[in-house]
């Protein structure tokens, strides 16, 4: 369940591209690049604080639910991140398709 809220970022980031665009291929590959980007970003140690903002950063939280004393902690911050994130893209591909002339 964790796995599947904290992905929704990038399928809101690839609704928001799709609507942008009219190249399907482009909306995949762009979400799939700022998955990247972020991953490589967040490995970065010299951004500290900066990380945790990152998309990615809570992406390996499900991890602790393998040891014997689970940590919550940073589940529950990924998945108020990936929320986060999921709604300014929903809010954002919602306006842009509003604004989009479809019937040409």
């Amino acid at each position: 369940m964790y796995l599947a809220i904290y992905l929704s970022w990038t399928a809101a980031l690839a609704l928001l591209l799709s609507v942008s665009t009219d190249a399907p291929l482009g909306a995949v590959g762009g979400a799939v690049l700022v998955s990247i980007l972020s991953q490589i970003l967040n490995q970065i140690t010299a951004l500290e604080g900066l990380r945790d903002y990152l998309p990615t950063h809570y992406g390996n939280a499900w991890s602790d639910l393998l040891a014997t004393q689970i940590n919550w902690g940073d589940m529950t911050r990924g998945v108020f991140s990936a929320l986060c994130y999921t709604a300014v893209f929903s809010v954002l591909a919602i306006w842009r398709f509003a604004r989009k002339d479809v019937t040409s």
